[in-house]
This record gives structure tokens, sequence and C-alpha cells, in this order.
């Protein structure tokens, strides 16, 4: 599954670089890498980092999620991911659909936020 998850990642990589009129070259050179490290990520060979993903987002204009969209399943785990209401005594745990995730607490005068936005 992995694997098809970079193909896909990639190749949308591939089609926004070519739709933005940019070369290997020029992307590669913006997001300090080897032209031949980006075509490994764009032929889904190689893993994009968080980083490097977040570097082309940036640079194409695009948002982060947009590298994922299409794949099966993505609309639906974006759903399920808006979190409950803060629950327990110093409002910083959060429920979510198979889980619950201890957060640290707030900084003085922040207020914890309700959802998790993708």
């Amino acid at each position: 599954m992995s694997k098809n998850i970079d193909i896909h990642v990639g190749s949308r990589l591939r089609r926004t670089r070519e739709f933005r009129g940019l070369s290997q070259r020029e992307l590669a050179l913006a997001l300090r890498l080897t032209v031949e490290r980006l075509d490994a990520f764009e032929r889904g060979a190689a893993r994009l980092s968080a980083s490097v993903l977040f570097a082309a987002s940036q640079r194409l204009g695009v948002d982060g999620s947009f590298f994922f969209k299409g794949l099966k399943g993505f609309e639906d785990a974006g759903r399920e991911a808006i979190a409950a209401e803060p629950s327990g005594r110093n409002g910083n745990v959060y429920a979510f659909p198979s889980s619950r995730a201890r957060l640290g607490p707030a900084s003085a005068g922040e207020t914890p936020p309700t959802k998790l936005c993708l």
C-alpha cells in the first residue's frame, strides 16, 4: 500500500510541476535537491519527507493535502479525524475516532483547538 501512495504522490508532484511550467532542474534547485532525487520522488521510487512535501507545496502553490487527493479513502479519513470537544479537567485531552491523544498543556491564554485541521 505505501508504495502505491509514493507513486500517487510523486505523480501529482510531477503533473503539478509540469502544469506550472517548471523543469525538474528548476524545482530541484528550489527544493535544494538533486535532479536525480526529484526524479526518484516523481516516479515513486523514493518517499518524500514531510519537509520536502511542505516545501514543494509552497513552491507549487498548492495545499499539502493536494498530493494525497484521489487516494482511496483519503477524503473519508479527513472527515473522521475531526476531534471532539476537549475533555478532562485541564482541557488538553482530545477524542479521536479510534484513539485518544494527550497533548501538552496549552500556553497561558491559549485556547485549545477543537478540531484537527488536515
